[in-house]
């Protein structure tokens, strides 16, 4: 009030008429006019306005969050970073330099398999990168290796592969023949998962006498579940030609190919089949049967002995993971099948979850073994004196659950 200049009154009463004049004439233009445009004004310089304090309003809360008062001061550090490497290549290299240039604590870890090439691996990258730290984890039985079903037990016995998934037949013929000493540690599968299909002119078990049975070697997984199926038919080995011709594949092509009357089939070929009109003649599902399990040789147990518990939890938490987690189930199926039809895929996932699951307790079938050494006892001589229990070892089973 001090600071006002002199004769302000009167100023103040100029400004103030003049604010009223225009405040009569704005009235009077909005009333006469409103209707031919007047009223574009009354909406929107409120409008605009309103808009201009908004904006005004953001530059203000900016201004306030981009304050240094509320911002915490810097702390120098090492961030160190982890490249995994599992070869020399561009991606590694480039990897590295990305590491490099954000970090002065960049140290490589490379899982090894092999102990040789893990110390050429080491060779190359002090040759590459000797000024930075390279980390190596053995991990000498995370590798898995498809082999041939026919060459499996051969290289479990020359003790190429530490442990094998494989049926009963070949175990069995192998401690009884070879004088191995090859057992169970656990069990995936206690029940035959075989079906005998036939072809559509098949409609009883007295069509297939005299004709093409297909299957596999003799004292086979598929010579056994053939004369299974044909003893459950009423039918005796003598009463059709059973004809080796290989594993699943082949006979699955022999079916279709028309080459043979009936073969036995497994999923996924169980519902192609299906699909293509062929019949289900006997299936043997509810057979104690020892299917696919966890064999190892017990003289290498003192080796791989350690590694064998989580090796076991890991294939417990695989059958739970089925179990509860279908879409990654049948994606699995799918990669390593190479099936596309998704109701095929979706039959085959609903098939080992429901109709023959897998063993959840992990402890192989005595019934199912039993079962395949009276099969055998007809070729090996051996047999007819062996037992189930020389064949399985369940202490690792033990003292998982122990421990769980």
């Amino acid at each position: 009030m001090a600071n006002r200049e002199e004769r302000w009154p009167i100023k103040l009463l100029v400004n103030g008429g003049r604010a009223l004049v225009t405040a009569v004439v704005t009235v009077i233009v909005l009333a006469s006019k409103f209707l031919e445009g007047a009223w574009i004004v009354v909406l929107l310089v409120p409008t605009l306005v309103l808009l201009f304090q908004a904006v005004h309003r953001h530059y203000a809360e900016a201004h306030e969050e981009l304050r240094l008062v509320s911002c915490p001061r810097p702390h120098p550090r090492q961030q160190p970073m982890l490249i995994p490497v599992s070869g020399m290549d561009r991606v590694v290299a480039e990897a590295i330099q990305y590491a490099c240039a954000i970090s002065d604590v960049v140290c490589a870890v490379h899982v090894a398999i092999d102990e040789d090439k893990a110390a050429v691996f080491q060779r190359q990258w002090q040759a590459w990168a000797p000024f930075l730290p390279l980390k190596v984890a053995p991990s000498p039985y995370r590798e898995i290796t498809f082999i041939a079903a026919a060459n499996a037990t051969q290289a479990l016995v020359a003790h190429e592969i530490d442990a094998l998934f494989v049926g009963a037949a070949s175990i069995i013929a192998a401690n009884l023949n070879g004088h191995q000493d090859l057992v169970y540690l656990a069990s995936l599968d206690n029940h035959s998962s075989f079906a005998l299909f036939g072809q559509p002119s098949v409609n009883s078990a007295a069509d297939l006498k005299g004709k093409v049975v297909a299957s596999d070697r003799p004292g086979t997984t598929f010579d056994y579940v053939v004369r299974v199926a044909l003893d459950q038919l009423g039918l005796k080995p003598t009463d059709v030609d059973i004809r080796a011709l290989g594993n699943s594949s082949v006979v699955y092509e022999a079916l279709i190919g028309v080459q043979a009357a009936a073969a036995p089939l497994a999923p996924p070929f169980t519902f192609q089949a299906q699909a293509k009109g062929y019949k289900l003649l006997k299936d043997e599902y509810s057979i104690a049967y020892q299917d696919v399990g966890v064999v190892v040789s017990k003289s290498q147990l003192a080796r791989i002995g350690p590694q064998m518990p989580g090796f076991l939890t890991a294939i417990r938490q695989g059958i739970d993971a089925y179990n509860s987690q279908p879409d990654v189930a049948i994606k699995v199926l799918q990669q390593y099948t190479k099936e596309t039809d998704q109701t095929v895929l979706q039959k085959t996932y609903d098939f080992y979850k429901s109709t023959v699951p897998f063993e959840k307790s992990m402890r192989p079938t005595l019934d199912g073994i039993k079962a395949m050494i009276d099969f055998l006892s007809a070729t090996i001589p051996k047999a007819k004196t062996a037992t189930p229990q020389q064949f399985v070892d369940t202490s690792y089973l033990d003292k998982l659950n122990l421990l769980a």
